[in-house]
C-alpha cells in the first residue's frame, strides 16, 4: 500500500471518500431543490392559469348576460312604442269618425233640403 502519499495513504483514502460523499450530497441536494422549485413553480402556474380561465369565463358570462338583458329591454321598448302608436292611431281614427264623419253624414244642407221639396 505504498502509494503517492506513502504512509498517509489511508488518510488520503478517507479524504477522497468524504469529498466524494460531500459532492454526491451536494448534487443530490441541488437536484432535489431544483425538483421542488420546479414542482412549486408548476403548481403556481397551474393555479394562476386556472384563476385566469375562471375570471375570463365569468367576465364572458357577465358580458353575455348584460348584452342579452340590453337586447331584451330594447325589444320590449320597441314593442311598447309600436303598441302605443297603434293604439293612438286607432283612437284618433275613431274620434275623427265619431266627431266628424258621423255628424257630416247625418247633416242635410239647406240646399239639399230645398231640392227635396
Amino acid at each position: 500500500m505504498s502509494g503517492k502519499f506513502g504512509a498517509n495513504q489511508p488518510v488520503y483514502d478517507v479524504v477522497v471518500v468524504v469529498v466524494a460523499a460531500v459532492v454526491v450530497a451536494v448534487v443530490v441536494a441541488v437536484v432535489v431543490a431544483v425538483v421542488v422549485v420546479v414542482v412549486v413553480v408548476v403548481k403556481v402556474v397551474v393555479v394562476v392559469v386556472v384563476v385566469v380561465v375562471v375570471v375570463v369565463v365569468v367576465v364572458v358570462v357577465v358580458v353575455v348576460v348584460v348584452v342579452v338583458v340590453i337586447v331584451v329591454v330594447v325589444v320590449v321598448a320597441v314593442v311598447v312604442v309600436v303598441v302605443v302608436a297603434v293604439v293612438v292611431v286607432v283612437v284618433v281614427v275613431v274620434v275623427v269618425v265619431v266627431v266628424v264623419v258621423v255628424p257630416l253624414s247625418t247633416y242635410t244642407s239647406p240646399f239639399i233640403r230645398s231640392q227635396n221639396r
